[in-house]
């Protein structure tokens, strides 16, 4: 490397780092956008909530179908997630701030 002389391993790393910190302040890197502006239509921050309280549903109806010997019923009639906290998406073009990453 061009600029760098004889030191401990400490201190070429630090002027590694000072030469490669000039060069990235030549260059502007333009701001990331997303291709389609497709947002979630939500306040929620998870669905954790949900999933436990579906999971647990599960689980019972099968404690529950073991106990009186009946078919117990599918795994995906339960956690469906359009009855969840997060429901869905949407495209909005029109807005802004759907753009953003």
């Amino acid at each position: 490397m061009e600029g760098v002389g004889k030191g401990t391993r400490y201190e070429l790393a630090q002027k590694a780092r000072a030469m490669l910190s000039h060069r990235s302040n030549e260059t502007n890197m333009s701001k990331s956008r997303k291709k389609k502006p497709i947002m979630a239509v939500t306040a929620a921050r998870s669905e954790k909530a949900f999933k436990k309280r579906e999971h647990r549903r599960e689980r019972a109806d099968l404690r529950a179908a073991m106990a009186t010997g009946r078919e117990p019923k599918e795994p995906k009639e339960f956690g469906n997630p359009a009855l969840g906290d997060k429901d869905g998406k949407q495209y909005a073009p029109d807005y802004p701030k759907a753009s953003r990453k």
